[in-house]
């Protein structure tokens, strides 16, 4: 009797323990959005560098080929020349939700309160 008394708790402590994990952070919620949004922007086949530090998620929900990376690495215009140089169309700014909001020398193409949209002119 004792026995699935404490198996339950168990499982009560374990399903409690992780109940973070079954709800959406309001920030990461606009990354819903982000495909609609870049296939209004810019072309499926461009590459895209996201500003999401180590967390690839962001470019998941773009549904792009690309690269990820911080705001300190893209900071860099030798860094942004090599990317470009491998096929970099487009860097993609996180505002809030994995990223932080920066300002680039390139090409704005969109901006809003999620996200910010550069264009890497030739």
């Amino acid at each position: 009797m004792l026995l699935p008394i404490l198996v339950g708790l168990f499982l009560l402590e374990g399903v409690l323990n992780q109940v973070q994990d079954f709800r959406i952070k309001p920030q990461a919620a606009e990354l819903v959005r982000l495909e609609g949004l870049l296939d209004k922007q810019l072309p499926e086949d461009g590459l895209l560098f996201v500003n999401s530090g180590k967390y690839p998620t962001p470019l998941y929900f773009a549904h792009r080929k690309g690269w990820i990376g911080t705001n300190q690495e893209i900071k860099k215009e030798a860094y942004r020349d090599s990317l470009e140089v491998l096929g970099l169309k487009h860097i993609l700014i996180l505002k809030r939700a994995f990223g932080n909001d920066m300002t680039l020398p390139e090409e704005e193409v969109y901006s809003d309160e999620d996200f910010r949209i550069y264009r890497l002119v030739d």
